[in-house]
C-alpha cells in the first residue's frame, strides 16, 4: 500500500474486507474508497488484500481443525482413564 501508517493500512483492509462481501467489484471498491474516503489505491492493492485475506482465513482454519483433533484425543484420553477405574 502507498505510504500509509500500520492503522491506516489495518483500516483500508478492513473496508476492502467488507465491500468484498457485500459485492463489490474491484473497480467499485477503488471508486468508493476515491470518493468516499479520499484514499487512492489501484485495484491490484484490491487483489493482494483479498488474496492475503483468503490465505489467512485458510490458514486459520487449518489451525482450528489441527488444534480442534487435539482437544478431541486429550478429551478422550480422560475419558478412558475415567472409565478406566473400577
Amino acid at each position: 500500500m502507498p505510504k500509509f501508517t500500520k492503522a491506516e493500512r489495518e483500516y483500508v483492509k478492513s473496508v476492502v474486507q467488507n465491500l468484498f462481501i457485500q459485492r463489490f467489484t474491484d473497480r467499485e471498491i477503488v471508486g468508493w474508497l476515491h470518493e468516499e474516503k479520499q484514499i487512492e489505491i489501484d485495484r491490484s492493492m484490491i487483489s493482494k488484500i483479498r488474496n492475503q485475506a483468503e490465505q489467512d482465513a485458510a490458514s486459520w482454519y487449518s489451525k482450528l481443525r489441527d488444534s480442534g483433533a487435539t482437544y478431541v484425543a486429550i478429551y478422550k484420553d480422560r475419558l478412558d482413564s475415567l472409565l478406566s477405574y473400577p
